[in-house]
Formats: C-alpha cells, structure tokens, sequence
C-alpha cells in the first residue's frame, strides 16, 4: 500500500494538471488505454473529491496494440509494477500518472503453396513466425523455390511489394504478415503435360497414373461433363485409379496442378 497526499489527481490525457483536493482521470496518450479509479471500494468519476486517509485504487487497461508498463507518482516510478495500484491520501498534492507502450509488431510469414521454403532475417539474426521485432529494425526476407519454379510475388500485408527471390524492408508500427508464392518456370508446364502417361488404355478395372509429383486433384468425367470419380493427390508419383464401376465407354481425365493448370487425358473403359 502506498501512502499519497490527500490532493490526489491523475494527469489527464491533454496533460493539464488539476490542484484541489480532486481526483482526476486520463491516460497518455488517449488512445493507449484508459483508467479507472474507486474511492474506499466505490467506482468515482473525474473531478471526485479526495479526502485525506481515504483508499484510492488505479486500475489501467491497455488498448489493443499497447501494453501497460508501468506507475508514475510525480515523475518517479513507483515499484508496483502491476496494472492496479492502491493508493491512501495523507493531505498533500501529488500527480499519479499510468505509462503505457505500443507493443513491438508481431511478423508472421508463409509460403503460399509448397514450392519452395521462406526463411526471415531480423538484424542478421534469423527469426521464427511469431516473433516481435522493434519497430525501425531492418528484416530481410528471402525465397528458395523448388526446381522447376520461381517466386510468382511476394506480399507484405496483403499487398504485393515485390517478385525478386528476396527483399529487404524496414519495420514499421503496423503487425506484419509476409507470404512468397511460387509459380512454375516457362517451359515446365508443357514438360510436366508431356510426361504424364496413363495406361492400359483402355482398362477394364483400373489404370495408372504416372508423373504425378505436381498434380494435386484428379476427376474424371464422363462425355455429359458429369464427374464420376474424384481424388486428392499428396506428393505422389503415380497412383492406381480403381474405377471398375464405371460403365463401358470414353472418359475425361483431368489432373490438376498446383499451379492451378489443368491437364486432360481421354481414357476408354472396356
């Protein structure tokens, strides 16, 4: 418990101090939290009076973005470094401020789709996602696509800032989120609808699916456009389709990328 003069206020959020046994509410700056007070267990408003011997309880809270740091009591720090303090008046002036802060940014960052790998450098140390940095530090971000691909763009907060493999910003006020997406370089595209094969063609219960490693989905639909069998795709180099049921007839087969390309086989079921 601390023992404060009778004449207690709080500086108020323009910062103009008040003398008369009074006690007077705010938060500097204004838009980092606010205060609240009782008076011997009893919320009070700004401009309540304060009689010597009397409890008074300061409770701040910060706003989002900021952080509570510490209490001040005319100018000095006082070691409660709790959110709530308890003061009782003795009959002198005294200016009890709350000191809050704006948090340092939060960076989080990602890869888009699974082509490559994101790495982030805060200050030539390397940083995990979630981590805070202070503002005005300088972060580098870099890029390493896997073969065959390439950075498509980055994008700092939604917005897209750059296509190079990598980028150096400095750190504002604002929580960062950085993502890199991938794209496949020129030429693969047509090397990738080249390689993939299926065979027996015709089948009769099932058929194979080989160079497979970029596609992601698999449908197949008859000759109305009517898909009839469907399947997800992790990492795999062929796969087996058991499709036995299907009637007799010519089927479309179609494989997508992750890159978003669409590649089409015809099948016949015997």
């Amino acid at each position: 418990m601390q023992h404060l003069p009778s004449k207690t206020l709080y500086q108020s959020a323009n910062g103009v101090e008040t003398s008369g046994a009074t006690a007077v509410f705010g938060t500097l700056p204004a838009v980092s939290g606010t205060v609240t007070a009782t008076l011997n267990g009893a919320p009070i408003t700004s401009g309540t009076h304060v009689g010597s011997g009397e409890e008074l309880v300061f409770t701040a809270q910060a706003n989002e973005g900021f952080e509570f740091i510490e209490w001040r009591y005319n100018g000095a720090v006082v070691g409660s470094k709790n959110s709530a303090i308890s003061l009782t008046t003795n009959g002198n002036y005294a200016d009890v401020s709350a000191i809050f802060m704006k948090k340092d940014p939060k960076i989080t960052f990602s890869v888009v789709n699974n082509f490559g790998t994101i790495a982030a450098n805060l200050e030539g140390n390397s940083i995990s996602s979630g981590e805070c940095a202070q503002i005005g530090s300088e972060l580098t971000f870099s890029a390493q696509p896997v073969d065959g691909w390439e950075v498509k763009e980055w994008r700092w907060n939604q917005k897209v800032i750059s296509v190079a493999n990598s980028f150096v910003k400095v750190i504002q006020e604002e929580d960062i989120n950085v993502t890199v997406e991938f794209k496949q370089k020129l030429g693969c595209k047509e090397e990738t609808r080249a390689q993939v094969l299926l065979y027996p063609n015709p089948f009769t219960n099932s058929f194979t699916i080989t160079n497979t490693d970029n596609v992601k989905k698999i449908t197949i639909s008859n000759i109305f456009g009517q898909i009839v069998h469907e399947k997800n795709l992790t990492n795999s180099s062929s796969i087996t389709v058991n499709a036995g049921e299907l009637v007799r007839g010519i089927y479309i087969v179609s494989l997508w990328t992750a890159g978003g390309e669409r590649i089409v086989r015809k099948i016949i079921k015997q």
